[in-house]
């Protein structure tokens, strides 16, 4: 049953595997379930394969698999190659225990992950506190001396202060 906002395109399966490929948020999901090796490896190349014809990438949910050899990974490997030459994405929404512990043996977990766009910081040129004061050019920086963020100072006595030091400022009135 596809969830709202879902479309189910396509099922392939052998004996050990099916895979089927959903679009949903403009990528297509290929829920993988079953046992990713040498006997699935063929049909779970074609579905993947498959999957990438359609715009906005390829995400993977592999929590159903319950098995992933060396085939399984190395099919993975192959189409995230095809995704990278035609310019898309291949990323994993979640698997099972059984894959990430192969991802992390392999070093390959990393190959999957959705890429994070970096944030956009535009540095403050001019700075007042109050009318009266002097102003500030340049870049903003924070306490850490880094230009971009800014970072409160701790107050002394206070929450953050107590909970570092260990102990309260003996200037601070008592709480």
């Amino acid at each position: 049953m596809c969830n709202p906002g879902t479309s189910q395109l396509a099922e392939s399966a052998c004996e050990s595997l099916s895979v089927r490929l959903y679009r949903t948020g403009g990528r297509t999901v290929a829920r993988v379930s079953g046992e990713a090796d040498l006997e699935g490896a063929r049909t779970l190349e074609r579905a993947l394969e498959h999957a990438l014809a359609f715009p906005g990438g390829l995400d993977l949910d592999l929590t159903a698999v319950r098995f992933c050899d060396c085939s399984g990974l190395n099919v993975l490997l192959r189409v995230r190659g095809h995704a990278e030459a035609i310019g898309t994405t291949v990323t994993l929404r979640a698997a099972a225990p059984c894959v990430e512990r192969l991802l992390a043996l392999t070093d390959t977990r990393a190959l999957f992950m959705a890429a994070i766009p970096e944030p956009v910081v535009e540095p403050v040129t001019e700075h007042s506190r109050h009318p009266d004061e002097a102003h500030f050019t340049g870049p903003a920086t924070g306490v850490d001396g880094r230009a971009d963020r800014l970072v409160p100072p701790a107050r002394a006595g206070g929450p953050l202060f107590v909970r570092c030091l260990g102990q309260q400022d003996p200037a601070a009135p008592a709480a």
